[in-house]
């Protein structure tokens, strides 16, 4: 029987994009599900994630939600969120994402301004 592998992550690293193109290309994906943008001063990086990308993530992901409950550390879940500082010129997309420190304030937010979000102490 013959093995069938995977396809790999696809990536591509564009340079000299501007911030408006970012956010333009995050608007037209929408809520599709499978493409991930990093953008970091100009550098994008655009990468499409296959079905083996997501096995390991929510195994991850549930590690650490058990750890969280077992050891009694409240927490929130922020899932595949996109982080934007426009006044940094960077965003990122993670697989998943964790408030743990300032659960508390951002839980059940909407929308998370990384400038103001979580509050600074």
């Amino acid at each position: 029987m013959p093995v069938t592998a995977a396809p790999p992550e696809e990536r591509v690293v564009l340079h000299n994009i501007s911030w408006e193109t970012y956010e333009r290309l995050l608007a037209e994906r929408g809520d599709s599900p499978g493409t991930r943008f990093t953008y970091d001063e100009g550098n994008l990086e655009i990468m499409l994630v296959y079905v083996g990308h997501e096995n390991p993530n929510r195994t991850l992901a549930f590690i650490v939600e058990i750890t969280a409950l077992e050891t009694g550390r409240d927490f929130w879940s922020s899932g595949s969120t996109t982080f934007k500082r426009t006044d940094l010129s960077k965003g990122f997309e993670p697989d998943s994402s964790f408030y743990f420190r300032h659960a508390d304030i951002v839980r059940g937010k909407d929308e998370i301004d990384l400038a103001v979000d979580p509050h600074r102490n």
